[in-house]
């Protein structure tokens, strides 16, 4: 039997883990439109500058779009000296 404090929480979670999927999506669909993706399938692993000089895109942006798909385990971090590169 479940109580209402554990119902909570899974509400919570799953609120949680919709939300966390939603970024994703987001940003998934943010890589495609702006060339994101396309230009480190083709060039290669590229460091933030390098990937917004490619795209004509500002590097901040990019530095904070690469740190996200690398925690969501959609990049890889190649060097994590840096400017860091990403795959």
């Amino acid at each position: 039997m479940s109580t209402p404090a554990s119902e909570a929480e899974a509400v919570s979670q799953r609120i949680l883990e919709t939300s966390l999927g939603t970024i994703d999506l987001l940003s998934i669909h943010l890589g495609d439109r702006l060339g994101w993706y396309r230009s480190l399938a083709t060039h290669g692993p590229a460091t933030a500058d390098e990937l917004a000089d490619r795209t004509s895109t500002h590097p901040r942006y990019a530095q904070e779009w690469l740190e996200q798909q690398a925690v969501s385990g959609l990049l890889s971090l190649m060097d994590s000296t840096e400017p860091r590169t990403f795959a």
